[in-house]
């Protein structure tokens, strides 16, 4: 129906840490579309909503899989990213380039990585920096890439 749509299984265990992955599969678009097919092959492309009642708080779109008797409400935008981002740090924020939370499209994602550094770390890098004459920037990649 997209052209250029392109999709990709959610892994539930690895991505949201569930016990187990679900009867169900469930797949995830770089349109930001979640699709599920049951055990008998049949094909529905889930509904998503905003979180909450309030749309100006910018929430972002969620969709509800069953595990269980329990009904769990997952993030869109998590799925895309996970799916076609892979992102390394589980510490990760996801930026909207149109500032609109219920537009997951891939090509409107971004991810920003909060870096939390305590003073003596950073007053050790200050140093570093000096003595070798290095952009302290590249010394805190260094520690992420660790």
């Amino acid at each position: 129906m997209f052209e250029n749509e392109v999709w990709k299984e959610i892994d539930f265990v690895n991505w949201f840490k569930f016990s187990q992955q679900l009867n169900i599969k469930y797949f995830v678009s770089n349109f930001g579309r979640i699709k599920s097919i049951d055990t008998n092959g049949k094909e529905l492309i889930k509904s998503t909503r905003i979180k909450t009642s309030d749309k100006t708080k910018n929430k972002p779109l969620v969709f509800g899989v069953w595990v269980g008797q329990d009904k769990k409400q997952l993030d869109v935008d998590t799925c895309v990213v996970c799916a076609f981002l892979d992102p390394t740090r589980s510490y990760y924020k996801i930026l909207y380039r149109d500032g609109n939370s219920a537009n997951c499209e891939l090509s409107n994602l971004d991810l920003s990585y909060d870096v939390v550094i305590d003073h003596k770390t950073l007053k050790k890098l200050i140093q570093r920096s000096i003595d070798e004459g290095v952009n302290i920037r590249s010394l805190i990649c260094d520690i992420l890439s660790e």
